[in-house]
């Protein structure tokens, strides 16, 4: 049995008025927190909420609140890994947590997972895609890099850890979980601390709902390994012209070395 951790919100971006669009990607949000709540593998859904108003909007879209594997927390802010971790810490020691997105749905492979099996591992979930997914070791939901160190992914959206985390890492991952680069930025922490982070992709899959195409305001930036934030344009300039390097000179997005911030696709947990 898991405990998820997420945050679900009451879409709203200001940077898109088309209220169409808006209720689609609300549909796909409501519709990831309904499918993990009645997963059996699920123990609890642990909603840190960020507004009053989010979970009174829950009730609308047709939730139980009062539902038993429903955890409510009043964090009143957006999101942060160190945030995540903070929670567990606290309220889950000794758990296997999932983090993910809101947008992701546990699709399989998540009771495989027992307390030895996490010791000092970090899991980095690929947000596979429900339409197109060959459920292949290297499918091509996202993007696979091949390299001499074998087959690495660059793309994730939710990680599975055991609690507690260690105090270094809550304390550096002070950033927001959807930032440009969130990903790779903890990636990159979580190895400096001695965790060892892989992606066993086809065996532990969720399923990532984001076929509206809009975003928050914050996916405008790249946060670097520092914290310091970049335009989009910055590493996507950066990116063209290190095609030909070899890996060990390569970055991922917000500057990490590739294999920092880069996870191994694993076959086994």
């Amino acid at each position: 049995m898991i405990n998820v951790i997420t945050q679900f919100y009451k879409v709203n971006y200001k940077n898109c008025k088309d209220k169409n669009l808006i209720r689609m990607r609300q549909d796909e949000i409501t519709y990831c927190f309904k499918k993990n709540l009645n997963n059996p593998v699920v123990k609890k859904i642990h909603f840190l909420y960020e507004k009053k108003d989010d979970v009174e909007f829950l009730k609308k879209e047709g939730i139980d609140i009062s539902n038993k594997k429903i955890i409510l927390f009043d964090l009143g802010e957006r999101m942060k890994y160190s945030l995540v971790f903070d929670y567990a810490n606290e309220f889950l020691k000794n758990e296997i947590c999932v983090y993910l997105h809101s947008d992701m749905c546990i699709e399989k492979g998540f009771e495989l997972l027992n307390r030895k099996i996490m010791k000092n591992k970090v899991f980095a979930l690929t947000s596979h895609n429900p339409e197109k997914c060959n459920y292949k070791k290297k499918c091509k939901c996202t993007r696979k890099k091949k390299t001499d160190k074998g087959v690495y992914g660059v793309t994730f959206d939710g990680f599975v850890f055991l609690s507690p985390i260690k105090n270094k890492v809550v304390e550096e991952s002070n950033h927001i979980v959807h930032m440009m680069g969130s990903e790779t930025r903890l990636i990159c922490i979580l190895k400096e601390n001695n965790y060892n982070v892989i992606c066993p992709n086809n065996i532990l899959v969720c399923m990532h709902h984001h076929k509206i195409k809009i975003f928050a305001n914050a996916h405008s930036k790249w946060i670097d390994r520092n914290g310091n934030f970049k335009p989009l344009e910055y590493y996507s300039n950066i990116h063209k012209k290190q095609k030909n390097k070899p890996w060990n000179e390569k970055i991922v997005g917000g500057g990490i070395p590739f294999f920092m911030g880069a996870c191994k696709i694993v076959g086994s947990l």
